[in-house]
């Protein structure tokens, strides 16, 4: 399992990290553990998903689709969650630009970026406000 999820129940946060090689089965089992939690997300506000660490990134078109099904899912509990993405080098980047195209026609709100930094400013920015 070449990942984390980081739950921030304090500031209504989720953070995914990933490292080493990454198939498809692996971006899908994490969606599918985040969706087992959704009583918990419905109060969240902002998810990261930093692949800043990935040495191999096999992924496909069909399994990112799939996370993307799995997202929206977890949209349906809570519409207000933002999500961002960390992906530095260009094949990677591509194909979160990918996911954050399958992710619009969900209405899913997503950023693609190369930085941890420029993902938290983006959070930051957009993040909607608890009452």
């Amino acid at each position: 399992m070449p990942y984390e999820i980081t739950y921030l129940d304090e500031v209504g946060g989720i953070i995914t990290t990933y490292w080493g090689t990454i198939e498809d089965s692996d971006i899908i089992k994490s969606g599918q553990e985040k969706l087992l939690s959704l009583e918990r997300l419905r109060s969240f506000r902002y998810s990261i998903t930093d692949l800043s660490r990935v040495e191999n990134f096999n992924l496909t078109s069909e399994g990112i689709q799939h996370n993307v099904d799995i997202t929206a899912e977890i949209i349906k509990g809570n519409d207000g969650i933002i999500v961002a993405f960390v992906l530095p080098s260009d094949v990677e980047y591509g194909m979160g630009r990918m996911w954050q195209s399958y992710g619009d026609t969900y209405g899913i709100s997503s950023y693609v970026c190369r930085s941890r930094t420029e993902a938290e400013a983006w959070i930051r920015k957009n993040v909607k406000q608890q009452a």
